[in-house]
């Protein structure tokens, strides 16, 4: 969990952002270092993209923290985030190289 430092979460949604985009080549290695192959690549690309996805429309709305759509998109946010390592392992499990 990230501290306050903006009373309008601006730097929270940047810092999600940027770490949201890197997070998808580094998901993308293990097919680059053939220890996975193209299922998961496929599944690994479009599960950041889903994660990215809703990291952008978290802080695309520019909502204060407190209005009830913003922290409607952070719930699904934190969601998207809680499924998205178990299934990135189950595809390195069913598709190893």
């Amino acid at each position: 969990m990230l501290p306050v430092v903006e009373k309008d979460g601006r730097s929270t949604v940047r810092q999600t952002l940027a770490y949201g985009l890197l997070l998808i080549p580094v998901t993308l290695l293990p097919y680059r270092q053939h220890m996975a192959g193209v299922v998961y690549l496929i599944g690994a690309a479009m599960l950041g993209g889903i994660y990215f996805y809703f990291a952008t429309r978290l802080g695309a709305e520019r909502l204060p923290p407190s209005s009830a759509q913003s922290k409607k998109n952070a719930r699904d946010l934190l969601r998207v985030s809680v499924l998205y390592l178990p299934l990135l392992f189950a595809l390195m499990m069913l598709n190893v190289a």
